[in-house]
């Protein structure tokens, strides 16, 4: 810079720089001011290209508000004097302060500046007299610049600074570029207004100051004109693009902008460039080598006297390396976070100063702290009272000092309302000047181990007592000597006194079975060798009459304040009847098992045998029925079908006890509408209800919810169960059918409330009872029922309660989970007396098998009778095999066959086997399992075999037609 023959640009002799430390003196940022990051050259040449266009009392008042923001200051004060002159100007809170231009002698020209509360000034009196009295603080930096000029013969900027700063060669162009500047400023300010045409000649200069900072500076800059035509970069731009001004000049910049960017910024700097607003905007930029980084882009438009934008300034700084520390001090505080939320530790963090900043998630839940209040020290209302003042005392030294931190104290459980023994640890970190900036802390729950210790000491005393009353052998394992001493009851367990067991471990091995001894020393080790405090084992032990008898040992570790084990004192009980029961156990066991297992082999066994046969009696009854038209043998039929319905019940009930007690009955839990189950099964018991001249009334006495999670069909035998008992028992009365849900206990209630003749009081006790029967004059079927879905309910998670006087009626309560149900969701159905249903064994009519060809195959000769009859009756095309092996020939010769029906217990080829081999040929035609096994797993076996469809028998013909015409339709 041309300095008119007076000191050059740059730092002068007289630059001077000192540091001190300043407690606790934050500097405020303005808040129109940029990011602290973005200060220094590129915001000097900006509002250096923002100046030349305003008056010279407004360039100057811009200029300090620069020196404000480049210093990061709240406010600043400049004073120019000159030798017949002096001017006084202020931004911030130092405004105030200001008063008149004076007139006065030759001074420097200084800037003071104001960070936060403090007065930063040198020499105050002479620069603003107000402020005669004003304390200058330690810790501010001066930087003295000369730029000689007419009457003009320094400035000085002065700026606080908490550490050394050096500055840099730019910074040092950057300070003597602002001081040459500022005389310039005062120049036009000194200038008559009468003086002809100074913009020109000041424009001509700011651009010259400006190009030549800004070929000095980091960032990319260029000037445009007032349409934002871009006619200059600064070299920066061309050595970090590789491009030339040709290239780039007008809106060449675009080629250099990442295509994902590059509309957006075009559409919002022409709208600056057409409003005259201030640009700002952050994006990639391509460089020489192809690769892209990301720029801060700042631009101000420079005005003439009459507010016309005649130029254009801007700056691209590269943010790269903030982003991507950003990013990485990010994700670190991220790292940090989810390890302390994991850690069991309470986990915190302090500035300086002690003060908690941070509490992982295990702080508040033990404590119970609000997350609004954690910070500060309020953290010490959490300790035991008597620990507060001995552990705040050893937290300040450390603080004073910068020794690591360690302390044991009480803290309050929030779950229990009891304190917790922990030790508190905490390291300072440092900066790279050996600077404390942090504290990171622990606490670690210590409260079980102190209680170990000492509950230790009054064990010792219990164990030498226990040794005295003790009726087990007590032994004494030195580790340190290997010495081993034993206890009196040697002699009622061993046969031997203390002393002639040895005195060491190996005489305690030697004694151990040979097949006992490697396993229980590698154990015992192994105990000793880890971080546990306790060991057992059995094993057998040779006694003095040279028997061997099982022990359990169980053996206690001490270990010193570092870990070490030093001792190992453990009891010796004699299990020889305990194993010998336990023995007899097992066997008992063995047999119950098998017992269990031969009864379900035989009810599965006596199940088939006793359904195939009813297959036929009730299958050819049903077509019986559509044939008989005389009373009498209609009467016969239903007979018969109603005796084959309640022996079918009885062996249902059997093998739903069997599985009950062997634990292998399994539910289905699905959504079911509760209201609607109920309802069904009313209309199902109809019929039994007209011929007792009985009345069902279905109502809800709250709101019901509209599904709840259960097993229908256990929860509709249940129900069927007990609305058949009260219809029994009840002639011409009423049955009532209650729901209500108990909110409070998340369960449905189903009252079945009758208006019989009750139930005696000594039979009330027994009613659940198998096989146990009232004295109310029925006495038919097996005593099952109730037993049944006693334990049902019990399984859907209620159970069913009897009230019931004799002569009066009965009400069965029955109460299953129905989960939390919301408010919103129960409804309230109005009450319902059920239609009759239609007859249960009435044939379908609606099933026509016509163009259908089945075959069946059984090798029971009724059962392919029957269903040859049932489906011939529906029109359709029958063949039979009487086992899976002539099932097949048929099959391969004759494949117009539609579907199959395929009895699974078969001599030679079964029905799974066959099933499987239908399957083997790529035939996709429906097959119908037909088997008398009615368990769970048979249907799934079935299935899992290549069945479509599980019928267990006896068939009831409805369903049968019914499965087989879907299954066709389906083709």
């Amino acid at each position: 810079m041309d300095t008119g023959g007076h000191m050059p640009n740059g730092l002068s002799k007289k630059t001077e720089l000192r540091s001190r430390s300043w407690d606790k003196v934050l500097v405020p940022i303005p808040e129109d001011g940029p990011h602290p990051d973005y200060f220094s050259e590129a915001e000097a040449y900006r509002s250096l290209a923002k100046l030349v266009a305003h008056e010279p009392n407004g360039l100057l008042n811009a200029a300090l508000e620069q020196v404000a923001r480049l210093c990061r200051a709240g406010s600043a004060a400049i004073s120019l004097c000159g030798a017949q002159f002096r001017w006084e100007a202020a931004v911030g809170e130092l405004a105030t302060l200001v008063k008149q231009p004076l007139q006065g002698e030759v001074a420097e020209l200084t800037a003071h500046l104001k960070p936060g509360e403090s007065l930063l000034l040198e020499r105050p009196g002479r620069v603003l007299p107000s402020l005669d009295d004003a304390q200058a603080p330690i810790g501010w930096a001066l930087v003295t610049l000369f730029a000689g000029g007419e009457g003009v013969f320094g400035l000085t900027w002065a700026f606080r600074s908490t550490g050394a700063r050096p500055f840099s060669q730019e910074e040092a162009r950057l300070f003597g570029d602002l001081s040459g500047y500022a005389a310039d400023l005062y120049r036009a300010a000194a200038r008559p207004p009468e003086s002809p045409h100074p913009h020109e000649a000041e424009l001509s200069l700011s651009e010259s100051r400006f190009r030549t900072l800004a070929d000095n500076i980091s960032q990319l800059a260029w000037m445009a004109d007032a349409n934002g035509w871009i006619f200059w970069y600064n070299q920066r731009w061309f050595d970090y693009t590789g491009t030339t001004l040709e290239q780039m000049q007008g809106w060449g910049w675009r080629q250099v902008h990442h295509p994902d960017h590059v509309d957006r910024v075009v559409e919002r700097i022409s709208q600056c460039f057409a409003t005259g607003e201030k640009w700002e905007d952050t994006f990639p930029l391509r460089a020489a080598d192809g690769s892209y980084r990301w720029f801060l882009s700042r631009a101000v438009p420079v005005r003439d006297q009459s507010g016309n934008v005649i130029r254009w300034f801007g700056s691209n700084t590269d943010i790269t390396d903030r982003l991507e520390a950003e990013e990485q001090l990010r994700q670190s505080e991220a790292q940090f976070r989810a390890l302390a939320d994991a850690m069991p530790q309470l986990v915190w963090t302090t500035n300086a100063d002690g003060y908690h900043e941070y509490f992982n998630r295990r702080w508040y839940e033990f404590t119970g702290m609000p997350r609004d209040e954690n910070r500060g020290w309020n953290w010490a209302d959490y300790l035991h009272p008597d620990d507060v003042e001995p552990t705040m005392r050893i937290w300040r030294r450390s603080l004073r000092t910068g020794e690591p931190y360690s302390v044991e104290y009480r803290f309050k459980d929030i779950s229990t309302g009891t304190y917790r023994w922990f030790v508190g640890r905490a390291l300072p970190s440092r900066n790279a000047e050996g600077e404390i900036v942090r504290w990171f802390g622990t606490c670690t729950d210590i409260h079980d181990l102190k209680s170990t210790q000492e509950a230790l000491h009054e064990s010792e005393e219990r164990y030498r007592l226990v040794n005295l009353a003790t009726n087990d052998v007590i032994w004494d394992w030195d580790l340190q000597s290997d010495e081993v001493s034993w206890n009196a009851a040697t002699l009622q367990h061993f046969g031997c006194p203390p002393n002639a067991l040895g005195s060491t471990s190996k005489h305690w091995m030697d004694r151990i079975h040979p097949e006992d001894c490697q396993r229980v020393w590698n154990d015992v080790r192994a105990a000793i060798n880890s971080a546990t405090d306790t060991w057992s084992h059995e094993y057998r032990f040779r006694k003095n009459d040279n028997t061997y008898a099982v022990f359990l040992d169980r053996g206690y570790i001490a270990r010193d304040a570092s870990g070490k084990p030093y001792r190992m004192i453990g009891s010796m009980l004699d299990l020889t009847e305990r194993t010998r029961m336990e023995e007899a156990l097992k066997e008992a066991k063995r047999a119950a098992d098998a017992a269990s297992h031969a009864k379900s082999e035989f009810l599965a066994h006596v199940s088939h045998e006793i359904r195939t046969p009813m297959t036929a009696i009730i299958g050819f009854a049903e077509i019986l029925s559509q044939q008989v038209q005389d009373e009498l043998s209609v009467d016969c039929v239903e007979t018969i079908l109603r005796n084959g319905d309640h022996l079918l019940e009885l062996i249902n009930e059997i093998l739903d006890l069997s599985r009950i007690e062997a634990g292998r009955l399994e539910l289905n839990f699905q959504p079911v509408d509760p209201w609607e189950l109920a309802r069904e099964v009313l209309a199902l018991m109809q019929v039994r209800a007209d011929e007792s001249e009985t009345r069902l009334l279905l109502r809800a006495e709250s709101p019901l919810p509209a599904a709840i999670s259960t097993d229908p069909t256990r929860l509709r035998q249940i129900l069927i169960n007990l609305i058949g008992n009260a219809v029994k028992f009840t002639r011409q009365g009423e049955v009532r059918v209650a729901l209500k849900y108990l909110p409070e206990k998340a369960q449905l209630e189903f009252a079945v409330e009758d208006t019989g003749i009750g139930i005696r009081q000594e039979d009330q006790a027994r009613l659940f009872d198998p096989f146990f029967q009232t004295h109310r004059g029925d006495t038919s079927g097996a005593g099952l029922g109730l037993t049944i879905s006693q334990r049902l309910s019990r399984m859907l998670g209620g159970g069913i309660s009897l009230e019931s006087e004799e002569g009066k009626g009965s009400i069965f309560r029955l109460r299953i989970a129905a989960g939390e149900q919301p408010v919103a969701d129960l409804r309230h159905p109005l009450p319902v007396v059920p239609d009759a249903p239609e007859a249960q064994h009435t044939l379908s009519t609606e099933v026509d098998l016509a163009g259908a060809y089945v075959l069946v195959v059984d090798d029971n000769e009724e059962i392919r009778r029957l269903a040859v009859r049932l489906l011939q009756d529906r029109h359709a095309k029958v063949d039979t095999a009487n086992d899976g092996h002539q099932a097949l020939d048929k099959l391969d010769a004759d494949r117009s066959i539609d579907a199959v029906l395929l009895d699974m217990r078969m001599p030679g080829l079964d029905g799974y086997s066959t099933a499987a081999a239908i399957r083997q040929r790529g035939l996709l035609l429906p097959v119908i399992a037909m088997t008398a096994h009615a368990m769970k797993e048979d249907r799934d076996r079935c299935l899992k075999a290549g069945c479509d469809a599980y019928l267990a028998k006896p068939l009831q013909s409805r369903e049968l037609l019914k499965t087989l015409d879907a299954l066709l339709r389906q083709r």
